[in-house]
């Protein structure tokens, strides 16, 4: 008899580094449950993946929306890592920064990863076992970015989220993790790695936090940047 795969959740799948995720984890052993609101976006990971020989299952999903997080959620069975990865960037100054853009970024780059843990904490506790990784940015968390103040302070925000999340769920088995990426569209020369990174660099960084090898790692923001938080 076969070992079922494990499943991997992971939301904001359509592209970037949601669809690389998805196709890693797929590499790596998991079946991928993935969503998103773009489905044409959606529909090509699928083909990504099942090409690749993966394991996927596609579902619309608003993270932005309490009763369709929970309902998503209720569809489950065991799931052993949830991947917490929708989410924007806007510019806006401080005076053009209105109440309405503040909180659209806010909802979807902040209180989506609270909606998310809280609608697959209670299966991850029956099972006494479970990873989640929070996407954040260095923006935030190792620096400010003028013009994307809703942004930055939303980013910050995931970092006190992961630390507090693991206090309150590890000792019941479950890791709580976060990834702040950047580089990906900076110039090569503000990178110490002198190349600008990729979605599969933070796909493959996923992957490893999944993984047995970070089975005493929780709490964690973790700055994947090829060195740029430390050179600027």
């Amino acid at each position: 008899m076969s070992t079922p795969l494990r499943t991997a959740v992971v939301t904001g799948a359509a592209k970037g580094i949601g669809a690389a995720a998805a196709l890693a984890l797929s590499r790596s052993g998991y079946h991928v449950a993935a969503s998103d609101i773009d489905g044409e976006g959606l529909k090509r990971t699928r083909k990504v993946v099942e090409a690749a020989g993966g394991s996927i299952a596609v579902a619309s999903l608003d993270v932005r929306h309490t009763d369709a997080v929970a309902s998503y959620a209720a569809g489950f069975g065991q799931v052993d890592l949830l991947v917490s990865n929708a989410g924007f960037a806007s510019v806006a100054f401080l005076e053009e920064l209105d109440d309405a853009h503040w909180q659209a970024v806010t909802d979807l780059n902040l209180t989506s990863h609270m909606r998310l843990a809280r609608a697959f904490a209670p299966g991850m506790k029956a099972q006494k076992s479970g990873r989640i990784v929070c996407l954040g940015s260095i923006a935030g968390h190792t620096y400010g970015w003028p013009g994307r103040l809703a942004y930055s302070a939303s980013k910050a925000g995931v970092t006190g989220l992961v630390r507090t999340l693991a206090m309150e769920l590890g000792p019941h088995g479950i890791t709580v993790n976060g990834v702040a990426p950047a580089g990906l569209h900076a110039a090569a020369e503000q990178i110490p790695l002198r190349r600008v990174g990729t979605p599969e660099d933070i796909a493959d960084f996923i992957v490893m936090l999944g993984s047995d090898g970070a089975r005493f790692m929780t709490g964690q923001m973790l700055s994947v940047d090829g060195g740029m938080s430390v050179s600027l």
